[in-house]
């Protein structure tokens, strides 16, 4: 049986508060015993395809929020997961699809320091759509990154054929944290 300890709710009162609703899509505990949260929102209530703002915030052991990073970003890009680093930084991982108008999404990961501050990002894909979905520290260094991938669909009339341009992506990366983030 589940006892409540503590419940938060994402308030307006941050940089956040010039933004429309925040949709959270991770969350993480860091080694300080506190969270990692990220998620992504507009720039405008109206408009919610186009002109994300990537967010990433942190939370004390009790809930209470330290600080809070907004990152603008074009087309409809997210963060769907945010894992802390044996450094004490972040890395931020999700898809970013740069033109509404492009039917291309990569992979995007986002390392930051202790405080949210960007150190390097880099986009992996090619043609087609990449999608990271998950991402965790691995046990002998480095990190797992699980996504998938769907080949450009060439505008065929039969649904199945883009079905089957559709693989999963398991892969591990290695990060060097000295450098711009040379995987």
């Amino acid at each position: 049986e589940g006892n409540e300890i503590w419940k938060r709710v994402v308030d307006e009162s941050s940089s956040i508060d010039q933004f429309p609703p925040i949709y959270i899509n991770s969350i993480a505990e860091t080694m300080d015993r506190g969270y990692i949260v990220s998620g992504s929102t507009t720039l405008s209530r109206i408009d919610f395809e186009h002109n994300r703002v990537l967010c990433l915030i942190k939370y004390d052991f009790l809930g209470d929020k330290l600080w809070d990073q907004c990152f603008p970003s074009s087309g409809r890009s997210s963060f769907t997961s945010a894992i802390e680093k044996p450094n004490g930084g972040y890395l931020l991982g999700g898809s970013s699809n740069q033109s509404s108008l492009e039917n291309k999404t990569d992979m995007w990961i986002i390392s930051t320091d202790k405080a949210g501050q960007v150190g390097w990002n880099i986009n992996l894909g090619g043609s087609g759509t990449q999608i990271l979905y998950s991402m965790i520290s691995s046990i002998n260094g480095g990190y797992l990154v699980l996504g998938h991938a769907t080949s450009a669909y060439d505008g065929g009339d039969n649904d199945r054929d883009r079905d089957r341009n559709s693989d999963i992506y398991l892969f591990k990366i290695f990060v060097d944290e000295s450098s711009d983030g040379t995987i």
